[in-house]
């Protein structure tokens, strides 16, 4: 049977955002597609095979890679190319009890998403990262909340996108520590790349409910849950002005350098 994989692009919500991706950006994906070893077609195609790691050479086949694996998560086995981007997220803020109105685009469904998994994090810190987060988010409180109110984070999606971009970039590192073993360092920022370490236990604690039940849940949601949040944070990163991407670039940080061998080794 041919390794050949369909191309063809259904969902621009998400091709949008992979098709401004970098290859490090990319390479965040690539590794939470590979984890599944036995179902997925990624790295077995002969694009992968003749480009790794130049992943922007197969974006397309790394767009229909996660919502085949959403196809998947939704019981799917109709669409040869998987359902439409807007259905996983929907369905991944439904495995996550985020409550969302039907009838909401694809980001302000990712906001509710980050904002959520923050916001259940944020309980599980102690008062001093309690401190460095509100501090860093410009919240001012006379006395430390047990509480981050999800609602209080969607207001400040809609007043700063550097500050929208910070939460959605915390929730990415969290996940992308628990499920690769490491985050991302942001290049021109020391004070942010501090607050990342800081924040770092009391986050995977806190997403540790959410990646314990991805088995329960079924294989496909290990892939789709990190994949949806790991975009949301792309787009959040991909609005903002140039300057203000590079001074908050986020770059993944693998513990050595990956290769096309050791990439399934380590799923």
């Amino acid at each position: 049977m041919s390794n050949q994989v369909s191309t063809k692009v259904l969902s621009s919500k998400l091709f949008d955002v992979i098709d401004r991706a970098s290859n490090n950006d990319l390479s965040v994906l690539v590794k939470y597609i590979s984890r599944a070893v036995i179902t997925e077609k990624l790295t077995s195609s002969k694009e992968y095979q003749t480009y790794f790691p130049d992943h922007q050479k197969y974006k397309n086949l790394i767009e229909r890679e996660i919502r085949l694996f959403g196809g998947n998560t939704l019981v799917n086995f109709v669409r040869k190319d998987g359902p439409d981007y807007t259905e996983i997220v929907k369905d991944v803020a439904d495995k996550l009890k985020v409550k969302y109105d039907k009838d909401l685009e694809v980001e302000d469904i990712e906001d509710l998403i980050l904002a959520k998994t923050l916001s259940d994090a944020f309980e599980q810190m102690e008062d001093k990262d309690k401190l460095l987060v509100l501090k860093d988010l410009g919240l001012n409180y006379q006395k430390v909340p047990k509480k981050l109110p999800a609602s209080e984070l969607l207001t400040i999606f809609n007043l700063s996108d550097v500050s929208a971009y910070q939460i959605a970039l915390i929730v990415a590192d969290g996940i992308a520590k628990d499920v690769l073993g490491y985050g991302f360092k942001i290049s021109e920022n020391p004070k942010f790349r501090e607050i990342l370490n800081v924040l770092s236990k009391p986050i995977s604690l806190a997403l540790t409910g959410i990646l314990s039940a991805l088995d329960i849940l079924g294989p496909a949601y290990r892939v789709t849950i990190p994949c949806v949040i790991h975009v949301a944070m792309l787009r959040k990163q991909q609005a903002l002005p140039e300057t203000k991407r590079l001074t908050y670039q986020a770059i993944s940080q693998e513990l050595e350098p990956t290769t096309i061998d050791n990439l399934k080794e380590k799923a």
